[in-house]
């Protein structure tokens, strides 16, 4: 993922359904529906993490994942960070559902740390 992000030069659009992005945003999406529901962040699970001293584990995971797609995100955030191709001719909406669910990922790892 990292590699993606630091090599944009050399890698088709991101918003076409065969590129790099899409099959790493693939990957990502179903590793996060694979976890397990005793892995899930709710408050059962919390409660179950926090009695058996593991809270701190559950945290990290989460916190981990959603850093990581707020970083995979910030393709769409030139502004913010210095890329080497910033896709001027980005296409609007596909900009705009990175960057709402880059915050969506921002407040649930917010909630997380909460």
């Amino acid at each position: 993922m990292v590699s993606y992000v630091k090599h944009l030069d050399s890698t088709q659009p991101p918003w076409l359904p065969e590129s790099e992005f899409s099959l790493l945003h693939a990957d990502l999406q179903a590793w996060r529906d694979s976890l397990p529901p005793s892995l899930d962040f709710n408050p059962g699970v919390v409660y179950i993490r926090l009695e058996s001293s593991q809270l701190g584990a559950l945290a990290t995971l989460h916190c981990t994942y959603h850093n990581a797609m707020c970083d995979f995100y910030r393709i769409c955030m030139p502004e913010l960070f210095k890329l080497r191709n910033n896709f001027e001719d980005m296409q609007s909406d596909f900009v705009e559902k990175l960057q709402y669910d880059t915050l969506r990922h921002a407040q649930t790892m917010a909630m997380v740390l909460a």
